[in-house]
């Protein structure tokens, strides 16, 4: 016998919070960078966070949306925006998923 479920869990909700504290800590700490180009290691460190969290948040946003929507693809954020004809909001997103992607697998920049 196979027990269904009804519950759905989300994690983009869970990090909403997270983001914004990091935000504030960042802010509450000043600019300080080594010079005019290059950023702090602690605002380095806040800004990669957020960036990383906020890729999270968006791509569990898209998969929760295609599963509202009975899409059973495998699509990517990027191309579940298209489709929903956020053209637009898929390319900020692209450039973030890559940002997320240089950070995640310590790219050289």
């Amino acid at each position: 016998m196979q027990i269904t479920h009804n519950y759905v869990s989300v994690l983009f909700v869970s990090c909403l919070q997270p983001i914004v504290d990091l935000f504030d800590l960042m802010e509450q700490k000043g600019p300080k960078g080594p010079n005019e180009v290059q950023a702090s290691r602690t605002e380095n460190g806040y800004a990669a966070s957020i960036a990383v969290l906020a890729a999270l948040v968006i791509e569990s946003v898209c998969n929760r949306v295609r599963y509202v929507l009975g899409d059973p693809d495998r699509k990517g954020a990027v191309q579940t925006l298209r489709d929903l004809q956020a053209g637009g909001l898929a390319d900020d997103v692209e450039e973030l998923l890559v940002l997320r992607d240089v950070i995640a697998l310590n790219h050289m920049w």
